[in-house]
């Protein structure tokens, strides 16, 4: 069955609900991606706890932790860490977040502060609100028009740091990168 009628067959049991013509778009191609054989993991993802593979770790503003952290997935930190950190998955600092301490991390999305140590086995981007005073090695990295950096900067890979301006703006008026949750979306893609 193509994917055109797989699509209107989806598209029709989810008329009787209020979503937006989007969203039923976006339901249409994920029942056809399970309709036509094809699993769950190959369809669209489009949330963020979709895009991480498994929960999350929270440190939720205003939350201050004192002690090592280690953990084997995912990290999203917009309170305070005072601490070394071992990082499994990506890590996502809001802006509002701050780290003490030596941290390893598979990637990164960092738009808060952090003093001490930052090693990242991938990719780094430093958001627009982000002030890191600390030694940094990471496979590569992209640094936002804005970003503080103190500190000695090693790229693994060879490639050359990547610079950009950030366009988008929340409702508040801030960079879209000072949001933690929403970080993680373009590291993974």
């Amino acid at each position: 069955m193509g994917q055109r009628k797989v699509g209107a067959i989806a598209a029709a049991i989810f008329m009787s609900t209020r979503l937006p013509r989007r969203a039923i778009s976006r339901t249409a191609r994920a029942v056809c991606a399970t309709y036509e054989g094809l699993p769950m993991s190959d369809a669209p993802k489009r949330r963020l706890i979709d895009q991480l593979g498994v929960s999350p770790t929270f440190v939720a503003e205003g939350c201050r932790f004192t002690g090592d952290v280690e953990t084997t997935g995912p990290l999203v930190v917009c309170g305070t860490i005072r601490g070394d950190g071992k990082v499994g998955g990506p890590l996502s600092m809001g802006a509002k977040a701050h780290w003490e301490g030596e941290i390893h991390a598979q990637a990164a999305i960092v738009a808060g502060r952090i003093s001490g140590k930052l090693v990242i086995e991938q990719k780094l981007e430093v958001g627009a609100t982000a002030v890191i005073r600390a030694d940094i090695v990471a496979g590569s990295i992209a640094v936002a028009k804005g970003a503080v950096i103190v500190g000695e900067v090693t790229i693994t890979s060879g490639q050359p740091i990547v610079r950009f301006e950030e366009k988008r703006a929340d409702r508040a008026g801030s960079p879209v990168s000072a949001q933690g949750p929403r970080l993680a979306r373009r590291i993974l893609a």
